[in-house]
């Protein structure tokens, strides 16, 4: 029983990764571009958090939840990894990190 469990870990760990890509992302975006409102993926995270968990017992559309990057990955101990959201939230992640650096090399050298 204990290499099931940490199999289903492990599982789990992989599918989270790209949510985590997403919102370093994020904040690697704000920082290039907007620094004063880097605090905002903290909101972002928060209300993605609130709507993977709480969606369902406060009766949110399916539309509103998948606002969530949480929600593409909410069966995985139990199924397979799809790969389509993996390579969707992937791809959000890079154009975000792309102008969050370039912002940020632009920015620097304006000072």
């Amino acid at each position: 029983a204990h290499s099931l469990s940490i199999r289903y870990f492990n599982r789990m760990f992989v599918a989270m990764l790209p949510v985590l890509i997403l919102f370093m992302s994020t904040l690697v975006c704000f920082i290039g571009i907007m620094p004063k409102l880097r605090s905002i993926v903290w909101i972002l995270l928060g209300g993605s958090f609130v709507i993977s968990y709480f969606g369902r017992l406060i009766d949110l559309p399916y539309c509103a939840m998948k606002i969530s990057p949480f929600y593409w990955f909410d069966t995985v101990p139990i199924h397979e990894i799809n790969a389509e959201p993996v390579w969707g939230l992937l791809t959000i992640a890079l154009v975000l990190m792309v102008i969050g650096f370039v912002g940020y090399r632009h920015r620097d050298l304006a000072q």
